[in-house]
């Protein structure tokens, strides 16, 4: 089978590396409820790639939905974390999924500016053009998992979209101006997951200066809802704990989650 702009070559990605198991779907509502169910089932082999051309009901963070057209990448791992990845490290996942799509683009499309939204987002050129969704099955048995859901815009061009969709999201192809190999692509952001994770696992310095380099809201006045509360403040950037560090007056707080709400 070969690879286009939207189609997949399924035995290249058997045989990477990175994957013990992959499981193809023409089209489904969320990769991430298939991973999910399968461990909690245990009938995956880890790592195990859970892979889509067209995803129907995708959920981001909150009530956020991702739905994903042709030419997009849309994809789930699932992963048992290896023992010297603390469970205190899980919520350094998303963001570091994000600088491992960051390095991918600034491979592919020099000429950009891609990075972080935090919590869970990739921009490029002040566009969306990734989003991350984290999850943990519950399970009562054997090893912890987790899911890791991706979707990036590849060769899904907003280039025809209407005017107000082309002001907030972008593709690969409209950054680079042609067409890419959906599973090269695939397979070497598989790679950089992988790596960016083995330097989680053993908590180098360098990806904590990645993320923080490359954060977007560093420096903007930003709206954070955070539970009950509603924060304005400064944003001094992302720590190493991958907190966000808002200053609305009394010195810096950290929050590890909550909702963008508004950035000035």
């Amino acid at each position: 089978m070969t690879s286009t702009a939207t189609s997949f070559d399924l035995d290249r990605l058997r045989a990477a590396p990175q994957i013990r198991e992959l499981r193809y779907f023409d089209s489904i509502d969320s990769t991430n409820s298939a991973a999910l169910a399968a461990a909690r089932e245990r009938a995956a082999e880890c790592p195990a790639l859970f892979l889509t051309p067209q995803q129907t009901a995708g959920r981001g963070r909150g009530a956020n939905r991702w739905h994903s057209d042709q030419g997009a990448l849309t994809f789930s791992l699932l992963l048992t974390p290896p023992a010297e990845l603390a469970r205190a490290h899980w919520s350094k996942l998303a963001i570091t999924t994000a600088v491992a799509i960051c390095r991918l683009l600034d491979r592919r499309a020099p000429a950009a500016r891609s990075g972080i939204r935090w919590p869970n987002d990739v921009y490029s050129d002040g566009r969306k053009i990734a989003g991350i969704l984290v999850e943990a099955p519950a399970v009562s048995e054997g090893p912890p998992q987790v899911v890791i859901g991706v979707g990036l815009n590849v060769n899904n061009s907003l280039a025809a979209a209407p005017t107000d969709v082309q002001a907030r999201a972008i593709a690969l192809t409209d950054l680079v101006g042609k067409s890419v190999d959906l599973t090269a692509t695939l397979l070497e952001l598989l790679f950089d997951i992988e790596t960016d994770l083995a330097r989680l696992a053993a908590q180098h310095r360098s990806l904590a200066d990645d993320w923080k380099t490359r954060c977007l809201l560093r420096g903007s006045t930003v709206t954070l809802e955070h539970g009950p509360r509603q924060v304005r403040g400064y944003c001094h950037g992302i720590d190493d704990d991958a907190s966000l560090l808002l200053d609305s007056g009394r010195g810096a707080e950290r929050f590890y989650a909550g909702v963008l709400l508004a950035i000035e």
